[in-house]
């Protein structure tokens, strides 16, 4: 199939293929320790975190359609089986049903992104925020092995689009609901470091701090910094994550070039480095990681921080 004049990511049904040719060797079984090996690999592709509120989302979109389209709702959404629930790859969560995905009927997607547009405080609801029920569906889609119609991508390319100019509008009359953090002021950071090393001798605030100023970085990828994340520069050093949100396979990270201001000692990342490995060498003997242990969850170091500050402010 041509692609067209779209650019961008090629998505499966846009490839160039040839599914007449019958596939080779289509009736060999796959040994079990070889199909285990792959399904722990392709159980990576998202956390669970993300699967759990893309199945969130479908049960919110099916759950819509039986009360305000009963009729659809009889035809576009079936009853999990026995065997589906003991499929462990498909990470139904807590749902009892999916959607029919061949065939979806588009108009019925546009009503439920259109009753979602108002939130109940009376807000229009984030861009961010509804693409994410369409992220759902392909999502789901992609788990039950079907394929969606194409008059399904056509309209919700032109729903989506129209819908950014909806929220510029609405963004302006003060009527979006989005959760965007303010930036801190230079002033403000200043008196954050004096507060954590003055007041509260709280070290590890002072730290994680500065280098989450310095990568200007959420404090996610500074909570998972390890040693083999840092290299030293003619005059800075060089700090690059392993992941990020919007690239969790590392591929398009750049380094962030850290340099040290010595007449400034309280801001000086170097000096904050130095003095937290000597404070915490012990903690060093059995992991790499600047500030969670190994056994910790991914995000125990950046929530640890988070409650710190906010204790900080209070």
């Amino acid at each position: 199939m041509a692609r067209g004049s779209h650019s961008g990511r090629i998505r499966p049904h846009e490839r160039d293929t040839n599914n007449v040719v019958p596939i080779l060797g289509a009736s060999i079984e796959v040994l079990d320790r070889h199909s285990s090996a792959v399904r722990r690999t392709e159980q990576n592709d998202l956390t669970v975190t993300v699967k759990r509120d893309y199945r969130n989302r479908i049960k919110h979109i099916y759950e819509f359609w039986k009360e305000e389209y009963p009729e659809y709702y009889d035809v576009g959404v079936r009853k999990l089986t026995d065997e589906d629930k003991a499929n462990e790859d498909m990470y139904w969560w807590k749902n009892k049903y999916d959607l029919v995905y061949e065939g979806m009927n588009v108009k019925m997607v546009k009503a439920f992104l259109a009753n979602k547009k108002q939130k109940t405080n009376g807000k229009t609801s984030s861009h961010v925020h509804l693409r994410k029920y369409n992220d759902a569906i392909l999502y789901g889609a992609k788990k039950a092995g079907q394929r969606l119609p194409q008059s399904y991508y056509e309209e919700l390319e032109t729903f989506f689009n129209a819908y950014k100019k909806e929220t510029v509008a609405a963004k302006k009359e003060g009527q979006l609901d989005e959760q965007e953090a303010d930036p801190i002021s230079w002033v403000l950071f200043i008196a954050m470091l004096k507060w954590a090393l003055l007041e509260d001798k709280n070290i590890y605030l002072w730290v994680f701090s500065l280098c989450q100023w310095h990568c200007m970085a959420r404090s996610i990828n500074i909570g998972g910094l390890a040693l083999h994340c840092f290299r030293v520069g003619e005059d800075n050093i060089s700090i690059k994550y392993d992941k990020q949100k919007g690239d969790q396979s590392g591929e398009k990270l750049h380094e962030k070039h850290c340099f040290d201001n010595p007449n400034k000692p309280i801001v000086s990342l170097f000096l904050a480095l130095g003095v937290w490995f000597s404070l915490e060498a012990s903690h060093f003997e059995d992991t790499e990681k600047l500030f969670q242990a190994d056994n910790n969850k991914p995000n125990a170091a950046s929530q640890r921080y988070c409650t710190q500050l906010s204790e900080l402010f209070s």
